[in-house]
């Protein structure tokens, strides 16, 4: 009896065990396969929407803050006159 015919009846013998780990198995590579496309598509995002910026200006403060609200859009404003209406804030 060769191997692939000790296989196939092992597996026909367990038909619900096998069948169980082929569908975890397909599960995840989906999941890893549609993690990298959303790396990938994440970081094509970010090249194109944030542009070859070689330097940025800004007022008085935090360099981090000014970064992370000038690129990304996260940081909360500090408070001034300008932004004193905003909701966020």
């Amino acid at each position: 009896m060769s191997v692939f015919q000790l296989l196939w009846r092992n597996m026909m013998h367990r038909k619900t065990l096998s069948l169980l780990t082929i569908v975890s198995i397909a599960i995840t590579i989906a999941l890893l396969l549609v993690l990298l496309q959303v790396r990938a598509g994440i970081e094509h995002g970010a090249e194109k929407g944030y542009g070859p910026f070689e330097l940025t200006l800004g007022s008085k403060g935090s360099s981090t803050q000014l970064v992370l609200n000038t690129y990304y859009r996260s940081a909360l404003l500090p408070r001034t006159s300008l932004n004193r209406f905003c909701m966020r804030c």
